[in-house]
Protein backbone atom coordinates (compact mmCIF):
# COMPACT_ATOMS: atom_id res chain seq x y z
CA UNK A 1 0.00 0.00 0.00
CA UNK A 2 1.93 3.33 -0.93
CA UNK A 3 1.96 6.45 0.69
CA UNK A 4 -1.06 8.37 -0.39
CA UNK A 5 0.86 11.24 -1.79
CA UNK A 6 0.21 15.00 -2.34
CA UNK A 7 -1.23 14.88 -6.00
CA UNK A 8 -2.80 11.89 -5.54
CA UNK A 9 -4.70 12.98 -2.54
CA UNK A 10 -6.01 16.06 -5.14
CA UNK A 11 -6.94 13.54 -7.71
CA UNK A 12 -9.05 11.38 -5.79
CA UNK A 13 -11.20 14.46 -4.08
CA UNK A 14 -11.60 15.83 -7.61
CA UNK A 15 -12.41 12.36 -8.85
CA UNK A 16 -14.47 12.13 -5.67
CA UNK A 17 -16.53 15.26 -6.44
CA UNK A 18 -17.04 14.29 -9.60
CA UNK A 19 -18.53 10.48 -8.70
CA UNK A 20 -21.29 12.22 -6.29
CA UNK A 21 -22.58 14.45 -8.78
CA UNK A 22 -22.89 12.23 -11.56
CA UNK A 23 -24.64 9.35 -8.84
CA UNK A 24 -26.30 12.44 -7.93
CA UNK A 25 -27.74 12.96 -11.48
CA UNK A 26 -28.67 9.52 -12.15
CA UNK A 27 -31.42 9.68 -8.67
CA UNK A 28 -33.88 11.59 -11.32
CA UNK A 29 -33.47 8.95 -13.97
CA UNK A 30 -36.66 6.27 -13.90
CA UNK A 31 -35.86 2.93 -11.92
CA UNK A 32 -34.87 0.02 -14.06
CA UNK A 33 -37.24 -2.73 -14.31
CA UNK A 34 -37.58 -5.19 -11.76
CA UNK A 35 -34.17 -7.52 -11.96
CA UNK A 36 -32.91 -10.36 -10.67
CA UNK A 37 -29.21 -10.05 -11.28
CA UNK A 38 -27.12 -12.94 -11.61
CA UNK A 39 -23.18 -11.91 -11.62
CA UNK A 40 -23.19 -11.74 -15.31
CA UNK A 41 -26.07 -9.56 -15.74
CA UNK A 42 -24.40 -7.39 -13.27
CA UNK A 43 -21.81 -7.35 -15.27
CA UNK A 44 -23.97 -6.18 -18.38
CA UNK A 45 -25.80 -3.55 -16.17
CA UNK A 46 -22.54 -2.08 -15.29
CA UNK A 47 -21.73 0.46 -12.80
CA UNK A 48 -24.28 2.83 -12.84
CA UNK A 49 -27.40 0.63 -13.01
CA UNK A 50 -26.28 -0.98 -10.05
CA UNK A 51 -25.64 2.22 -8.12
CA UNK A 52 -28.85 3.68 -9.50
CA UNK A 53 -30.55 0.73 -8.08
CA UNK A 54 -28.38 1.74 -4.44
CA UNK A 55 -29.69 4.59 -4.31
CA UNK A 56 -33.02 3.93 -4.45
CA UNK A 57 -33.55 1.07 -2.46
CA UNK A 58 -34.19 3.28 0.55
CA UNK A 59 -37.29 4.25 -0.75
CA UNK A 60 -38.83 0.89 -1.45
CA UNK A 61 -40.10 -1.03 1.41
CA UNK A 62 -37.99 -3.95 1.67
CA UNK A 63 -39.93 -6.97 1.08
CA UNK A 64 -38.95 -10.53 0.64
CA UNK A 65 -37.06 -12.94 -1.74
CA UNK A 66 -37.30 -16.43 -2.40
CA UNK A 67 -36.05 -19.42 -3.99
CA UNK A 68 -35.00 -23.30 -3.52
CA UNK A 69 -31.22 -24.86 -3.07
CA UNK A 70 -31.77 -28.09 -5.47
CA UNK A 71 -29.58 -30.83 -6.59
CA UNK A 72 -28.07 -30.13 -9.68
CA UNK A 73 -26.69 -33.13 -11.33
CA UNK A 74 -26.48 -31.58 -14.59
CA UNK A 75 -24.47 -28.90 -13.77
CA UNK A 76 -26.91 -26.68 -15.86
CA UNK A 77 -27.58 -24.48 -13.18
CA UNK A 78 -31.27 -24.82 -14.17
CA UNK A 79 -33.69 -25.49 -11.52
CA UNK A 80 -36.81 -28.58 -13.97
CA UNK A 81 -39.67 -29.65 -12.03
CA UNK A 82 -38.16 -33.22 -11.41
CA UNK A 83 -34.92 -31.30 -10.05
CA UNK A 84 -34.84 -32.35 -6.08
CA UNK A 85 -34.40 -30.21 -3.48
CA UNK A 86 -31.51 -29.87 -0.73
CA UNK A 87 -33.19 -29.27 2.09
CA UNK A 88 -30.84 -27.97 5.62
CA UNK A 89 -28.49 -25.59 3.47
CA UNK A 90 -27.88 -22.05 4.55
CA UNK A 91 -28.97 -19.16 2.53
CA UNK A 92 -28.33 -15.88 3.66
CA UNK A 93 -28.91 -12.34 2.63
CA UNK A 94 -24.95 -10.58 4.43
CA UNK A 95 -27.05 -10.37 7.30
CA UNK A 96 -30.15 -13.09 7.99
CA UNK A 97 -29.40 -16.58 7.62
CA UNK A 98 -32.12 -19.53 7.29
CA UNK A 99 -31.91 -23.47 6.14
CA UNK A 100 -33.36 -24.70 3.41
CA UNK A 101 -36.84 -26.70 4.50
CA UNK A 102 -37.29 -30.40 3.45
CA UNK A 103 -38.26 -29.24 0.09
CA UNK A 104 -34.82 -27.18 -0.75
CA UNK A 105 -37.25 -24.12 -0.26
CA UNK A 106 -35.87 -20.41 1.49
CA UNK A 107 -36.99 -17.01 1.84
CA UNK A 108 -35.47 -13.75 3.24
CA UNK A 109 -35.48 -10.04 3.50
CA UNK A 110 -34.12 -8.36 0.49
CA UNK A 111 -31.12 -5.83 0.78
CA UNK A 112 -31.48 -4.08 -2.52
CA UNK A 113 -27.86 -3.32 -3.95
CA UNK A 114 -26.67 -6.46 -2.15
CA UNK A 115 -26.24 -9.97 -3.10
CA UNK A 116 -28.16 -12.85 -1.58
CA UNK A 117 -26.17 -16.23 -1.82
CA UNK A 118 -25.58 -19.78 -0.86
CA UNK A 119 -23.39 -21.14 1.82
CA UNK A 120 -22.00 -24.24 0.38
CA UNK A 121 -21.97 -27.12 2.75
CA UNK A 122 -19.52 -29.89 2.96
CA UNK A 123 -19.78 -32.74 0.24
CA UNK A 124 -21.02 -30.34 -2.11
CA UNK A 125 -19.69 -28.32 -4.80
CA UNK A 126 -20.67 -25.44 -6.69
CA UNK A 127 -21.52 -24.50 -10.21
CA UNK A 128 -18.44 -22.99 -11.55
CA UNK A 129 -18.35 -19.69 -14.16
CA UNK A 130 -15.78 -20.12 -16.73
CA UNK A 131 -13.61 -17.68 -14.92
CA UNK A 132 -12.70 -19.67 -12.74
CA UNK A 133 -15.38 -18.09 -9.82
CA UNK A 134 -18.16 -20.34 -7.79
CA UNK A 135 -21.65 -19.41 -9.28
CA UNK A 136 -23.72 -19.06 -5.93
CA UNK A 137 -24.73 -15.55 -5.15
CA UNK A 138 -27.69 -13.46 -7.16
CA UNK A 139 -27.79 -9.39 -6.64
CA UNK A 140 -30.73 -8.39 -5.89
CA UNK A 141 -31.21 -4.67 -7.58
CA UNK A 142 -34.78 -4.25 -6.89
CA UNK A 143 -37.47 -5.62 -3.61
CA UNK A 144 -40.32 -5.86 -6.02
CA UNK A 145 -38.85 -9.10 -7.47
CA UNK A 146 -41.14 -11.95 -7.88
CA UNK A 147 -39.48 -14.87 -9.70
CA UNK A 148 -37.44 -17.60 -7.39
CA UNK A 149 -33.76 -17.37 -6.89
CA UNK A 150 -32.50 -20.98 -7.09
CA UNK A 151 -29.05 -22.12 -6.19
CA UNK A 152 -27.82 -25.35 -8.44
CA UNK A 153 -25.09 -27.80 -5.93
CA UNK A 154 -23.78 -30.93 -7.34
CA UNK A 155 -22.97 -33.95 -4.41
CA UNK A 156 -19.34 -34.47 -4.19
CA UNK A 157 -18.02 -36.17 -1.23
CA UNK A 158 -14.01 -33.87 -0.07
CA UNK A 159 -11.95 -35.42 1.48
CA UNK A 160 -10.97 -33.66 4.96
CA UNK A 161 -7.20 -33.42 4.55
CA UNK A 162 -6.99 -31.10 2.10
CA UNK A 163 -4.45 -27.95 0.52
CA UNK A 164 -5.40 -24.74 -0.11
CA UNK A 165 -3.54 -22.03 -1.85
CA UNK A 166 -3.04 -18.82 -0.31
CA UNK A 167 -2.04 -15.28 -2.47
CA UNK A 168 -2.23 -11.72 -1.16
CA UNK A 169 -1.79 -8.89 -2.65
CA UNK A 170 -1.79 -10.03 -6.57
CA UNK A 171 -1.45 -6.06 -7.58
CA UNK A 172 -0.69 -5.87 -11.13
CA UNK A 173 -0.82 -2.57 -12.27
CA UNK A 174 -0.24 -2.86 -16.11
CA UNK A 175 -0.68 -5.65 -18.99
CA UNK A 176 3.34 -6.25 -17.81
CA UNK A 177 2.84 -6.50 -14.13
CA UNK A 178 0.00 -8.96 -14.96
CA UNK A 179 2.61 -11.17 -17.41
CA UNK A 180 4.68 -10.98 -14.33
CA UNK A 181 1.97 -12.80 -12.19
CA UNK A 182 1.43 -15.09 -15.02
CA UNK A 183 5.09 -16.30 -15.04
CA UNK A 184 5.86 -16.50 -11.68
CA UNK A 185 3.06 -16.85 -9.59
CA UNK A 186 0.36 -18.88 -11.10
CA UNK A 187 2.64 -21.73 -11.75
CA UNK A 188 3.76 -21.75 -8.00
CA UNK A 189 -0.27 -22.10 -7.78
CA UNK A 190 -0.84 -24.53 -9.97
CA UNK A 191 1.96 -26.95 -8.40
CA UNK A 192 0.03 -27.02 -5.05
CA UNK A 193 -2.32 -29.24 -6.28
CA UNK A 194 -4.82 -27.51 -3.97
CA UNK A 195 -8.57 -27.77 -3.59
CA UNK A 196 -8.87 -24.04 -4.05
CA UNK A 197 -7.24 -20.85 -3.77
CA UNK A 198 -8.14 -17.36 -1.75
CA UNK A 199 -6.38 -14.48 -3.30
CA UNK A 200 -6.64 -11.78 -0.15
CA UNK A 201 -6.90 -8.48 -1.69
CA UNK A 202 -5.31 -6.33 -3.83
CA UNK A 203 -6.17 -8.40 -6.48
CA UNK A 204 -5.13 -5.44 -8.70
CA UNK A 205 -3.63 -1.87 -8.50
CA UNK A 206 -6.54 0.30 -9.01
CA UNK A 207 -7.11 -0.70 -12.72
CA UNK A 208 -10.05 -2.99 -13.08
CA UNK A 209 -9.31 -2.84 -16.90
CA UNK A 210 -7.53 -5.74 -16.13
CA UNK A 211 -9.85 -7.95 -14.21
CA UNK A 212 -11.11 -9.65 -17.00
CA UNK A 213 -7.18 -11.08 -18.10
CA UNK A 214 -6.81 -11.78 -14.84
CA UNK A 215 -9.80 -14.43 -14.20
CA UNK A 216 -8.44 -15.35 -17.47
CA UNK A 217 -5.03 -16.38 -15.28
CA UNK A 218 -7.48 -17.75 -12.95
CA UNK A 219 -9.48 -19.96 -15.56
CA UNK A 220 -6.22 -21.19 -16.81
CA UNK A 221 -5.01 -22.62 -13.20
CA UNK A 222 -8.49 -25.31 -13.31
CA UNK A 223 -8.64 -24.06 -9.76
CA UNK A 224 -11.73 -22.88 -7.97
CA UNK A 225 -10.77 -19.37 -6.51
CA UNK A 226 -11.84 -16.87 -3.84
CA UNK A 227 -11.22 -13.40 -3.36
CA UNK A 228 -11.15 -11.09 -0.71
CA UNK A 229 -11.66 -7.33 -1.68
CA UNK A 230 -8.36 -5.12 -0.71
CA UNK A 231 -7.98 -1.19 -0.58
CA UNK A 232 -6.91 -1.29 -4.47
CA UNK A 233 -9.96 -2.83 -5.61
CA UNK A 234 -12.24 -0.11 -4.48
CA UNK A 235 -13.41 2.49 -6.62
CA UNK A 236 -13.58 6.28 -6.63
CA UNK A 237 -16.03 8.97 -4.96
CA UNK A 238 -18.72 7.66 -2.37
CA UNK A 239 -17.91 5.18 -0.27
CA UNK A 240 -21.28 3.51 -0.05
CA UNK A 241 -20.76 2.08 -3.33
CA UNK A 242 -17.05 1.88 -3.33
CA UNK A 243 -17.18 -1.79 -4.85
CA UNK A 244 -19.58 -1.69 -7.45
CA UNK A 245 -17.26 -2.61 -9.65
CA UNK A 246 -16.13 -5.75 -7.54
CA UNK A 247 -19.55 -6.75 -7.04
CA UNK A 248 -20.28 -6.78 -10.75
CA UNK A 249 -16.96 -8.97 -11.25
CA UNK A 250 -16.51 -11.31 -8.37
CA UNK A 251 -20.07 -11.04 -6.26
CA UNK A 252 -20.25 -10.53 -2.72
CA UNK A 253 -17.76 -8.49 -0.85
CA UNK A 254 -17.86 -11.16 2.12
CA UNK A 255 -19.29 -14.31 2.51
CA UNK A 256 -18.97 -18.08 4.00
CA UNK A 257 -18.78 -21.88 2.49
CA UNK A 258 -17.89 -24.97 4.11
CA UNK A 259 -15.45 -27.53 2.44
CA UNK A 260 -14.18 -30.93 4.44
CA UNK A 261 -15.47 -30.06 7.58
CA UNK A 262 -14.40 -26.82 7.79
CA UNK A 263 -16.04 -23.10 7.62
CA UNK A 264 -14.17 -20.44 5.81
CA UNK A 265 -15.51 -16.97 6.23
CA UNK A 266 -14.53 -14.57 3.29
CA UNK A 267 -14.58 -11.22 4.96
CA UNK A 268 -14.15 -7.34 3.82
CA UNK A 269 -12.44 -5.04 6.18
CA UNK A 270 -11.79 -2.11 3.84
CA UNK A 271 -13.67 0.84 5.11
CA UNK A 272 -13.60 4.41 3.02
CA UNK A 273 -13.15 7.81 5.16
CA UNK A 274 -16.24 9.86 4.54
CA UNK A 275 -15.95 13.47 2.98
CA UNK A 276 -12.13 13.32 2.37
CA UNK A 277 -10.89 12.25 5.22
CA UNK A 278 -7.46 11.14 5.71
CA UNK A 279 -5.71 8.99 8.76
CA UNK A 280 -2.35 10.33 9.95
CA UNK A 281 -0.49 8.35 7.61
CA UNK A 282 -2.81 9.76 4.64
CA UNK A 283 -4.70 6.90 3.31
CA UNK A 284 -8.29 7.66 2.54
CA UNK A 285 -9.80 4.76 4.58
CA UNK A 286 -9.24 2.03 7.68
CA UNK A 287 -9.37 -1.53 8.39
CA UNK A 288 -12.90 -2.76 9.84
CA UNK A 289 -15.41 -5.59 9.72
CA UNK A 290 -18.64 -3.50 10.26
CA UNK A 291 -22.05 -4.22 11.94
CA UNK A 292 -23.82 -6.37 9.50
CA UNK A 293 -20.47 -8.25 8.56
CA UNK A 294 -20.43 -9.17 12.30
CA UNK A 295 -23.84 -9.89 12.66
CA UNK A 296 -23.60 -12.30 9.38
CA UNK A 297 -20.56 -13.81 11.12
CA UNK A 298 -22.66 -14.40 14.49
CA UNK A 299 -25.07 -15.78 12.45
CA UNK A 300 -23.01 -18.21 10.69
CA UNK A 301 -21.35 -19.52 14.07
CA UNK A 302 -24.19 -20.43 15.26
CA UNK A 303 -24.67 -22.91 13.03
CA UNK A 304 -21.18 -24.06 12.91
CA UNK A 305 -20.17 -26.77 15.40
CA UNK A 306 -18.14 -25.38 18.02
CA UNK A 307 -15.41 -27.69 17.72
CA UNK A 308 -15.26 -27.65 14.10
CA UNK A 309 -12.22 -25.39 12.27
CA UNK A 310 -12.72 -21.85 11.15
CA UNK A 311 -10.41 -19.87 8.54
CA UNK A 312 -11.24 -16.16 8.64
CA UNK A 313 -10.18 -14.49 5.40
CA UNK A 314 -9.58 -10.68 5.31
CA UNK A 315 -7.83 -8.21 3.36
CA UNK A 316 -6.02 -5.38 6.21
CA UNK A 317 -4.74 -7.46 9.22
CA UNK A 318 -6.42 -7.69 12.82
CA UNK A 319 -3.17 -6.35 14.31
CA UNK A 320 0.36 -4.95 12.71
CA UNK A 321 4.23 -4.96 13.51
CA UNK A 322 5.39 -2.15 11.57
CA UNK A 323 2.42 0.71 12.67
CA UNK A 324 0.40 -0.75 14.74
CA UNK A 325 -1.33 2.42 15.63
CA UNK A 326 -2.36 3.33 11.75
CA UNK A 327 -6.10 2.70 11.17
CA UNK A 328 -5.38 1.79 8.04
CA UNK A 329 -3.00 -1.02 8.61
CA UNK A 330 -5.22 -2.84 11.31
CA UNK A 331 -8.82 -3.99 12.13
CA UNK A 332 -10.46 -0.84 14.48
CA UNK A 333 -13.38 -3.73 15.61
CA UNK A 334 -11.52 -6.87 15.82
CA UNK A 335 -11.88 -7.42 19.42
CA UNK A 336 -15.86 -7.98 18.07
CA UNK A 337 -14.79 -10.41 15.62
CA UNK A 338 -12.31 -12.00 18.68
CA UNK A 339 -15.13 -11.87 20.58
CA UNK A 340 -17.44 -14.12 18.49
CA UNK A 341 -14.80 -16.54 18.21
CA UNK A 342 -13.95 -17.07 21.53
CA UNK A 343 -14.81 -20.40 23.00
CA UNK A 344 -13.98 -21.80 19.98
CA UNK A 345 -10.55 -24.58 20.21
CA UNK A 346 -9.70 -24.31 16.25
CA UNK A 347 -9.25 -21.11 14.66
CA UNK A 348 -7.12 -19.06 12.44
CA UNK A 349 -7.25 -15.77 10.58
CA UNK A 350 -5.61 -14.34 7.36
CA UNK A 351 -5.03 -11.28 5.59
CA UNK A 352 -2.33 -9.55 3.51
CA UNK A 353 -1.89 -5.69 3.03
CA UNK A 354 1.32 -4.78 4.69
CA UNK A 355 3.78 -6.96 1.94
CA UNK A 356 5.43 -8.36 4.79
CA UNK A 357 4.59 -11.78 6.57
CA UNK A 358 3.58 -11.78 10.39
CA UNK A 359 2.33 -14.53 12.64
CA UNK A 360 0.29 -13.11 15.94
CA UNK A 361 -1.13 -14.63 18.66
CA UNK A 362 -4.02 -12.86 19.85
CA UNK A 363 -5.50 -13.55 23.41
CA UNK A 364 -7.61 -11.71 25.91
CA UNK A 365 -6.22 -8.47 25.90
CA UNK A 366 -7.40 -8.74 21.44
CA UNK A 367 -10.55 -10.38 22.72
CA UNK A 368 -10.02 -13.62 22.31
CA UNK A 369 -11.56 -15.55 25.77
CA UNK A 370 -10.20 -18.46 24.54
CA UNK A 371 -9.36 -21.68 24.78
CA UNK A 372 -5.78 -20.93 24.09
CA UNK A 373 -4.91 -18.08 21.69
CA UNK A 374 -6.08 -16.85 18.07
CA UNK A 375 -3.32 -17.29 15.47
CA UNK A 376 -3.68 -14.44 12.85
CA UNK A 377 -1.17 -14.73 9.77
CA UNK A 378 -0.27 -12.03 7.70
CA UNK A 379 0.73 -13.56 4.25
CA UNK A 380 3.32 -12.11 2.00
CA UNK A 381 2.75 -10.27 -1.20
CA UNK A 382 2.43 -11.97 -4.33
CA UNK A 383 3.88 -8.84 -6.47
CA UNK A 384 6.69 -8.63 -3.33
CA UNK A 385 7.85 -4.74 -3.48
CA UNK A 386 4.79 -4.32 -6.41
CA UNK A 387 7.15 -6.19 -9.41
CA UNK A 388 9.56 -3.52 -8.70
CA UNK A 389 13.17 -5.27 -10.21
CA UNK A 390 16.43 -5.72 -10.51
CA UNK A 391 15.35 -8.61 -13.03
CA UNK A 392 16.63 -11.83 -13.13
CA UNK A 393 18.19 -13.28 -16.40
CA UNK A 394 14.41 -14.31 -17.53
CA UNK A 395 13.62 -11.13 -17.35
CA UNK A 396 11.74 -11.14 -14.23
CA UNK A 397 11.75 -8.91 -11.13
CA UNK A 398 13.40 -10.14 -8.62
CA UNK A 399 10.59 -8.39 -6.12
CA UNK A 400 12.00 -9.14 -2.96
CA UNK A 401 9.22 -8.11 -0.37
CA UNK A 402 9.86 -5.50 2.05
CA UNK A 403 10.68 -7.44 4.68
CA UNK A 404 13.02 -10.00 2.85
CA UNK A 405 10.89 -12.28 1.81
CA UNK A 406 11.03 -13.67 -2.40
CA UNK A 407 8.04 -13.88 -4.37
CA UNK A 408 5.64 -16.99 -3.52
CA UNK A 409 2.60 -17.69 -1.64
CA UNK A 410 1.51 -19.89 1.20
CA UNK A 411 -0.03 -22.87 1.54
CA UNK A 412 -2.39 -24.05 4.18
CA UNK A 413 -2.65 -27.37 4.71
CA UNK A 414 -5.76 -28.91 6.48
CA UNK A 415 -6.45 -32.28 8.13
CA UNK A 416 -9.63 -32.49 10.21
CA UNK A 417 -9.38 -30.12 13.02
CA UNK A 418 -5.70 -29.30 12.66
CA UNK A 419 -3.91 -27.08 10.26
CA UNK A 420 -0.25 -26.02 9.24
CA UNK A 421 1.07 -23.06 6.70
CA UNK A 422 3.76 -23.30 4.83
CA UNK A 423 5.79 -21.12 1.97
CA UNK A 424 6.23 -21.97 -1.28
CA UNK A 425 8.78 -20.07 -2.90
CA UNK A 426 7.47 -18.75 -6.92
CA UNK A 427 10.95 -20.33 -8.40
CA UNK A 428 11.98 -23.17 -5.97
CA UNK A 429 15.01 -23.65 -7.76
CA UNK A 430 16.18 -20.07 -6.92
CA UNK A 431 15.04 -20.02 -3.39
CA UNK A 432 14.56 -21.83 -0.51
CA UNK A 433 13.00 -21.42 2.94
CA UNK A 434 15.67 -19.29 4.84
CA UNK A 435 18.23 -16.89 3.48
CA UNK A 436 21.49 -17.03 5.33
CA UNK A 437 24.24 -14.13 5.44
CA UNK A 438 26.80 -12.41 7.80
CA UNK A 439 26.61 -8.54 8.65
CA UNK A 440 29.00 -6.28 10.37
CA UNK A 441 29.06 -2.64 11.39
CA UNK A 442 30.45 -0.39 9.34
CA UNK A 443 31.02 3.71 10.41
CA UNK A 444 28.91 6.50 9.06
CA UNK A 445 31.33 9.05 9.48
CA UNK A 446 28.71 11.18 11.66
CA UNK A 447 29.00 11.27 15.36
CA UNK A 448 30.94 7.65 15.26
CA UNK A 449 27.78 6.30 14.55
CA UNK A 450 27.49 2.12 13.34
CA UNK A 451 25.32 1.29 10.52
CA UNK A 452 24.82 -2.60 10.00
CA UNK A 453 26.21 -3.34 7.01
CA UNK A 454 25.95 -6.97 4.57
CA UNK A 455 29.14 -8.91 4.39
CA UNK A 456 30.64 -10.74 2.25
CA UNK A 457 31.64 -14.61 3.35
CA UNK A 458 35.10 -13.42 3.73
CA UNK A 459 35.60 -11.99 6.74
CA UNK A 460 38.63 -10.25 8.29
CA UNK A 461 39.93 -11.71 11.51
CA UNK A 462 39.05 -8.07 13.49
CA UNK A 463 35.81 -8.25 11.50
CA UNK A 464 34.88 -11.37 13.12
CA UNK A 465 34.84 -9.73 16.61
CA UNK A 466 31.37 -7.84 15.54
CA UNK A 467 30.12 -9.61 12.68
CA UNK A 468 26.29 -11.31 13.23
CA UNK A 469 25.06 -14.43 11.79
CA UNK A 470 21.33 -13.95 10.09
CA UNK A 471 18.85 -16.19 9.01
CA UNK A 472 15.64 -14.81 7.97
CA UNK A 473 13.23 -17.14 7.75
CA UNK A 474 10.42 -16.65 5.59
CA UNK A 475 7.26 -18.21 7.09
CA UNK A 476 8.96 -17.93 10.51
CA UNK A 477 7.33 -16.04 13.68
CA UNK A 478 7.23 -16.42 17.62
CA UNK A 479 7.18 -20.12 18.21
CA UNK A 480 10.38 -20.39 15.21
CA UNK A 481 13.52 -21.66 17.17
CA UNK A 482 16.69 -21.06 15.30
CA UNK A 483 20.22 -23.24 16.44
CA UNK A 484 23.59 -22.33 14.97
CA UNK A 485 26.89 -24.92 15.14
CA UNK A 486 30.01 -23.04 13.60
CA UNK A 487 32.28 -25.95 12.57
CA UNK A 488 35.44 -25.52 10.89
CA UNK A 489 39.50 -26.22 10.62
CA UNK A 490 42.37 -23.46 10.67
CA UNK A 491 46.04 -24.37 10.03
CA UNK A 492 44.35 -28.31 8.52
CA UNK A 493 43.31 -28.95 12.01
CA UNK A 494 39.67 -29.41 13.37
CA UNK A 495 38.68 -26.64 15.90
CA UNK A 496 36.14 -27.50 18.67
CA UNK A 497 32.65 -27.01 17.57
CA UNK A 498 30.36 -23.99 18.85
CA UNK A 499 26.70 -23.90 19.54
CA UNK A 500 24.37 -21.15 20.37
CA UNK A 501 20.90 -20.26 19.65
CA UNK A 502 20.30 -17.08 17.44
CA UNK A 503 17.86 -14.76 18.79
CA UNK A 504 14.14 -12.92 16.87
CA UNK A 505 15.32 -9.52 16.75
CA UNK A 506 12.68 -7.04 14.81
CA UNK A 507 14.73 -4.97 12.47
CA UNK A 508 15.32 -4.57 8.65
CA UNK A 509 16.86 -7.07 6.86
CA UNK A 510 20.48 -5.86 5.47
CA UNK A 511 19.85 -7.87 2.26
CA UNK A 512 16.62 -5.54 1.60
CA UNK A 513 18.17 -2.38 2.71
CA UNK A 514 21.06 -3.54 0.39
CA UNK A 515 19.33 -4.27 -2.89
CA UNK A 516 16.98 -1.40 -2.62
CA UNK A 517 19.98 1.26 -2.14
CA UNK A 518 22.06 -0.41 -4.97
CA UNK A 519 19.25 -0.31 -7.59
CA UNK A 520 16.70 2.41 -6.40
CA UNK A 521 15.97 3.32 -10.13
CA UNK A 522 14.34 0.04 -10.38
CA UNK A 523 12.38 0.17 -6.95
CA UNK A 524 9.09 1.76 -7.24
CA UNK A 525 9.25 5.40 -5.45
CA UNK A 526 7.25 4.37 -2.21
CA UNK A 527 8.80 1.21 -1.27
CA UNK A 528 11.00 1.09 1.24
CA UNK A 529 12.17 -1.70 3.74
CA UNK A 530 10.08 -2.83 6.75
CA UNK A 531 10.68 -4.44 9.99
CA UNK A 532 10.69 -8.39 9.85
CA UNK A 533 9.39 -10.30 12.33
CA UNK A 534 11.61 -13.85 11.10
CA UNK A 535 15.09 -12.88 11.17
CA UNK A 536 17.24 -14.28 13.77
CA UNK A 537 20.62 -12.75 14.58
CA UNK A 538 23.40 -14.29 16.21
CA UNK A 539 27.20 -12.85 17.27
CA UNK A 540 29.75 -15.05 15.90
CA UNK A 541 32.55 -16.93 18.62
CA UNK A 542 36.04 -15.82 18.75
CA UNK A 543 37.28 -17.36 15.56
CA UNK A 544 41.01 -17.70 14.21
CA UNK A 545 42.01 -17.44 10.10
CA UNK A 546 40.46 -20.87 8.42
CA UNK A 547 37.36 -22.32 7.09
CA UNK A 548 33.92 -22.56 8.47
CA UNK A 549 30.52 -23.88 8.23
CA UNK A 550 27.73 -22.80 10.08
CA UNK A 551 24.53 -25.31 10.51
CA UNK A 552 21.56 -23.85 11.37
CA UNK A 553 18.96 -26.25 13.21
CA UNK A 554 15.18 -24.84 12.46
CA UNK A 555 11.91 -25.57 14.06
CA UNK A 556 9.15 -23.71 12.98
CA UNK A 557 5.52 -22.55 14.22
CA UNK A 558 4.51 -25.88 13.84
CA UNK A 559 7.19 -28.31 14.95
CA UNK A 560 8.65 -28.91 11.63
CA UNK A 561 12.73 -29.30 11.42
CA UNK A 562 14.76 -28.60 8.87
CA UNK A 563 18.43 -27.81 8.36
CA UNK A 564 20.60 -25.04 6.03
CA UNK A 565 24.23 -24.13 6.32
CA UNK A 566 26.17 -21.34 5.25
CA UNK A 567 30.16 -21.75 4.44
CA UNK A 568 32.39 -18.63 5.29
CA UNK A 569 36.34 -17.49 5.64
CA UNK A 570 38.29 -16.12 8.19
CA UNK A 571 41.04 -14.40 6.66
CA UNK A 572 43.97 -11.92 7.96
Amino acid sequence: NPPTLRGDRLRARVMNRLYRFRMTAKKSQPIPAALNATRRGAMAGGLAAAALALSSGSTVRPSKVSGFVFHDRKRAGIRSGETLGIPGVLVSNGVDIVATDGDGRWSLPARVGEHVFVIKPTDWSYVRLGNGLPEFAHRIVTASLTRSIDFGLEHEPEPRTFDVALLADTQPQTMVELGYLRDMIMPAVVDANAAFAINHGDVVFDNPALHSRYLALVAATGMLWHHCPGNHDMDPGDPSISFETWKNTFGPCYYAFQHGGVTFLILNNVERLTDGALTAGGYDYRGAIGRNQLLFVEAVLRHTPPDQLVVVSMHIPLVGLEDPNEPASITADRQALLHLLSGRPNTLSLAGHTHTTEHHYLGAADGFRGPGVHHHHVLTAACGSWWSGPFDTDGQPLALSRDGTPLGIHILEIAGTTYRTRFMPAAPGRHKQVRLGLEGNEGTGRDDRQERVKLACSVRVEQCREAVITANVFDGGPRTTVTCTVSGRTSGEAIPSHTFALVREALTDVTVSDLYMTHRDQIKSWVEPAICSHLWRGSLPALARGTYTASLDITDEYGRQSRASLMFEIVT
